[in-house]
């Protein structure tokens, strides 16, 4: 599948979708597996998440590895809390998720890219991850082809597809309406 399209963070890498750079140096990222959602840390599959465990599935990233920079994470709690603030958000990239059976909150954080994701990217990736599960088929995340055509035909889409216009646009390229 070369040359297939990115939405944000989630790309193809060599033979399977990735959330995250497997190249970064100290590499955290994720993969779309056919089993479930799958962890890797220095190199090893940390765990397996099956997709039939997953009742919500989100992807909070920010469009620039400063944004999602741990260090200027910690010196902004430290500045604020000087202060007598707290912030909400920043921090490591990463994916949450409900999991059921036991019911838990989960989450993998993930080797933010080089490059700059558009906000616009990684609302429709979002979109994508959380509809695909909410639709009660989050297996589908784990057929390579089937995620290449949504990517496909969402990556192309510019400017303004946050919020409501990024749940308009996924919902219509899952239901087959586009």
């Amino acid at each position: 599948m070369t040359g297939a399209p990115v939405l944000g963070p989630l790309e193809w890498s060599g033979d399977r979708w990735t959330i995250g750079d497997p190249t970064a140096r100290r590499a955290q990222y994720l993969t779309l597996d056919p089993e479930g959602l799958a962890a890797w840390k220095g190199g090893g599959r940390t765990e397996v998440v099956p997709w039939r465990r997953f009742m919500e599935l989100h992807l909070p990233a920010e469009p620039t590895r400063l944004d999602n920079s741990r260090t200027l994470a910690v010196l902004a709690d430290l500045a604020l809390n000087l202060n007598g603030f707290s912030r909400f958000g920043g921090g490591p990239a990463g994916v949450g998720a409900t999991l059921r059976h036991p019911y838990e909150y989960w989450g993998a954080d993930f080797s933010h890219h080089a490059r700059r994701y558009s906000r616009y990217s990684v609302g429709l990736a979002s979109e994508l991850l959380a509809q695909t599960v909410a639709s009660a088929r989050p297996e589908r995340l784990g057929d390579p082809a089937w995620v290449r055509a949504v990517v496909t035909a969402l990556a192309p889409l510019r400017g303004g597809f946050r919020g409501p216009r990024a749940r308009t646009a996924v919902a219509a390229h899952l239901n087959g309406s586009v």
